[in-house]
């Protein structure tokens, strides 16, 4: 808690336990600037866990930076709750296993790459995301794993950029939701550059607005290359986005 400028590089972090009772994530933070350089995290429940880092800083010399690193089927593999400012590049996803309770018939279950809730100022670029097949055949009709590349939820106002990743073979490409912008018509919001979508299943963007809860309005903006099975782009209470000139596929 509270700690800065924390090197963790090199390092792999594989769960053997029982997720049910103990040892469910590899890194837990609070309020903690660090950078994870060339890591695996494998078999967690969720692989890294950060909250509350730099709320109304400026310009932070030393933010949470994760580059280079492997994430190999956590059902979460990271987890970022207000946090300012990070650097998330060059990472890989495989996603699609599930790590937290004892198999049912007739389960499914939520597992994605990142999740970016309540977080601005961020860089999450050049990350490849991919879905692995379902490891649980034959226990029910819905039994298969609903994957997710990455997930922003209520951004904020500021230019945040998710760009140059790639995302395959998942149900979701990007799912964003709630305030993640400025008003219509503004300049800053969630920007999608160059995201490349290889054979997603239900959408390469999935992108849902709840007014009864946002302040702002949500401002998307995107340039992509999509390769997609079925839709690019689906939209639900959005009050304003672009797609920009030259992107490949329909909105």
């Amino acid at each position: 808690m509270g700690c800065q400028g924390l090197r963790i590089q090199r390092c792999e972090f594989e769960n053997l336990a029982d997720l049910t009772n103990n040892h469910q994530k590899a890194l837990l933070t609070l309020d903690a600037s660090y950078d994870v350089i060339d890591c695996q995290f494998k078999g967690f429940f969720m692989g890294v866990e950060s909250s509350l880092f730099g709320l109304g800083i400026q310009n932070i010399p030393m933010p949470p930076t994760i580059t280079l690193s492997n994430f190999i089927e956590n059902q979460f593999g990271i987890n970022y709750n207000s946090v300012e400012s990070f650097i998330i590049k060059n990472n890989r996803f495989t996603i699609g296993k599930l790590q937290d309770v004892p198999l049912t018939n007739n389960f499914s279950f939520l597992t994605h790459g990142a999740k970016l809730s309540a977080s601005s100022n961020f860089i999450y670029c050049e990350n490849r995301h991919e879905g692995i097949a379902n490891p649980y055949p034959g226990f029910g009709g819905i039994g298969t794993p609903y994957r997710t590349g990455t997930i922003a939820e209520n951004t904020g106002g500021n230019d945040e950029e998710i760009e140059m990743n790639t995302y395959a073979l998942l149900e979701i490409g990007n799912y964003a939701k709630g305030a993640c912008g400025t008003v219509p018509g503004g300049n800053k919001g969630l920007n999608y550059l160059e995201n490349i979508n290889v054979s997603n299943k239900n959408y390469d963007f999935n992108i849902y607005g709840m007014f009864k809860v946002q302040s702002v309005a949500p401002h998307f903006r995107w340039h992509y290359a999509s390769i997609s099975r079925e839709y690019v782009c689906k939209t639900s209470g959005v009050v304003d986005w672009r797609h920009w000139p030259g992107s490949e596929g329909t909105g």
